[in-house]
């Protein structure tokens, strides 16, 4: 098994020792620290998901626990192949030094010539009181003119 992640080789990834088969894991432990998880560091070794982008893509489906900024970044020159994405975006204040910024991975979206649409894992009652609080949102990017 490997990592993808914006560079090729061994990278520290975390995990929560009591529930190794969980699929809460991640590049940073803060992902589980929020979650009230314990954490242990492995280290495991990376690749280049756009080394395995080589042709047309009808969808990508990215679920890479707060990793997603990276990840887009390091495709991005792929993404002409990609014609729908579905990106699952994590964000907590609690993540140190948090790449994972919403407003660059739409602007690459929108720069690609992706359309989307998004649905949140908050509640609509509680959307507009959630400054500061962890959230997921599933992004569905597609693109309205889809090339030959």
């Amino acid at each position: 098994n490997y990592a993808v992640y914006n560079q090729k080789g061994e990278i520290s990834f975390y995990i929560d020792p009591k529930e190794k088969d969980s699929a809460v894991c991640g590049t940073t432990p803060q992902v589980l620290l929020g979650l009230g998880c314990e954490v242990e560091e492995i280290k495991v070794d990376s690749v280049l998901l756009s080394n395995y982008i080589t042709g047309p893509i009808d969808i990508l489906k990215l679920d890479v626990e707060a990793s997603e900024g990276i990840i887009l970044k390091e495709i991005c020159e792929k993404l002409d192949l990609v014609k729908a994405l579905i990106l699952d975006f994590n964000y907590s204040p609690n993540f140190l030094n948090n790449k994972n910024d919403i407003s660059e991975i739409l602007a690459i979206l929108g720069k690609k010539g992706f359309k989307y649409s998004m649905s949140s894992s908050l509640r609509k009652e509680l959307l507009w009181d959630s400054k500061g609080k962890p959230f997921d949102l599933l992004i569905y990017a597609y693109k309205s003119a889809l090339k030959n």
